[in-house]
């Protein structure tokens, strides 16, 4: 198999058991207690999106969905699958051949040891729509949007009035995050809102389509250089750098491109993106970083606070891996540190101020 012979060569990773469907991986999950779970979506008998759901029920372990397809049915599963509580999701690397071999493997591998490191709770099995579930004080760490009841809303008074673009950088755990701050903020914001999210290539489309079926906002890739209009979700594109501009009207948009910004394998760029917003909206931006590995939107965060924007992080220990907003923190880039629905709550105090 061949994700077992790249786990197998790393001394670190053991494979203590390969399942060939869903039942099996249920079982062998119940018997043998992994670290951590790649799952595939398309499995004979039971598909990955109810394996996962038995998993997180029933003996709760990190799950990263590792996708060989990026149809529209597979994409459809996949993020059922993450509302469930999967944590990641990839798709499986190239033969050893093609050019991305490399660098798949290695996201691959930093996922599966970061995912290894989180902490899952048991997620209640859903009950029939007729009787409305019994309060719960336990939900899977990744999947506190999915949860029915959210904290009341704090005590908060904003300090910004006016916002003209809400700019947010996501990457691991971060569909998640996005989908609680977005189903928790008011239909129609008076500004747009745009995303940077670190994704595997091919599977932007999938997410948009997710939110789409959660929100009831338009969520929508960005057009080259069409005007952001209040109240629409934007993402970057697959496998380009976004930034924004400032056309000759005054109207705010956003373009994208391929080369000459050195982040790694991050694409897009968080960095790149948020100093654009920096550049361009100054202190009427509100910046927000949510759960991610590395450091990317960390330098862009603090160059928007240095122009006055709002700038939030997201509580750390809601995070899948808080290493995106920490870093943030210590560049002493984040006013305010919140979980992603009191940042909601917050933004519909300013959509209201």
């Amino acid at each position: 198999m061949f994700l077992q012979a790249i786990f197998e060569q790393e001394p670190d990773i053991e494979v203590v058991g390969v399942a060939q469907d869903g039942h099996a991986g249920v079982e062998m999950t119940r018997e043998l207690r992994p670290d951590v779970v790649t799952m595939d979506i398309r499995m004979p008998g039971m598909d990955g999106f109810e394996a996962t759901r038995l998993i997180m029920s029933e003996c709760p372990t990190p799950i990263v969905v590792i996708s060989s397809s990026v149809d529209d049915e597979e994409m459809r599963i996949t993020f059922r699958a993450i509302e469930e509580g999967a944590l990641a999701v990839l798709e499986k690397p190239h033969g050893v051949s093609h050019p991305n071999f490399e660098s798949d493997r290695v996201r691959m591998l930093e996922t599966i040891r970061a995912m290894a490191e989180v902490r899952v709770i048991r997620r209640a099995r859903p009950r029939s729509a007729l009787t409305p579930p019994a309060p719960s004080a336990t939900t899977t760490t990744a999947e506190i949007s999915a949860a029915p009841a959210l904290a009341p809303a704090p005590s908060l008074t904003p300090t910004h009035t006016y916002c003209e673009l809400l700019a947010i950088g996501s990457s691991t755990g971060g569909p998640q995050a996005l989908q609680e701050l977005l189903a928790t903020l008011e239909p129609n914001p008076p500004f747009p809102i745009v995303v940077a999210q670190h994704i595997a290539p091919g599977f932007i489309s999938g997410m948009i389509s997710w939110l789409n079926d959660q929100l009831p906002m338009r969520v929508s890739l960005m057009q080259e250089g069409a005007p952001l209009m209040p109240g629409e979700i934007v993402f970057a594109p697959d496998n380009r750098h976004m930034r924004i501009i400032r056309g000759a009207g005054g109207q705010l948009a956003a373009e994208s491109f391929e080369h000459g910004v050195n982040n790694g394998y991050h694409c897009p760029s968080i960095n790149e993106f948020f100093h654009s917003v920096a550049r361009h909206c100054g202190r009427n931006a509100i910046g927000v970083i949510l759960s991610g590995m590395g450091d990317d939107g960390a330098q862009g965060l603090r160059a928007m606070r240095d122009r006055g924007a709002l700038t939030f992080a997201q509580q750390f220990d809601t995070c899948v891996i808080d290493s995106m907003p920490q870093n943030a923190k210590r560049l002493d880039a984040v006013e305010k540190v919140l979980p992603p629905h009191h940042i909601a709550y917050y933004l519909n105090k300013i959509r209201s101020a």
